[in-house]
């Protein structure tokens, strides 16, 4: 009673260039909310993308990670 839960934090790692880990994160916290029944205030997802400092680096796919961040989104706004 005397714990005011308003945030859920993630951070998997750093230096991920591929996008399998954070959606393989995004599927645990909606099974997470989905299982407690409880509306966070916010839900920070951390860092970790990597940033590629020679040139035959993957690059991280922004655009792929934010479908994947609306797609969450939209299922706890139901």
């Amino acid at each position: 009673k005397y714990v005011n839960l308003r945030c859920l934090s993630v951070h998997i790692g750093s230096q991920i260039f591929d996008n399998k880990p954070y959606k393989k994160m995004l599927k645990i916290i909606d099974r997470i909310i989905s299982k407690i029944k409880f509306k966070f205030d916010y839900i920070d997802l951390g860092g970790g993308m990597g940033i590629s400092y020679v040139n035959d680096k993957k690059i991280f796919n922004y655009s792929n990670y934010q479908k994947s961040i609306i797609k969450l989104t939209c299922q706890l706004s139901v």
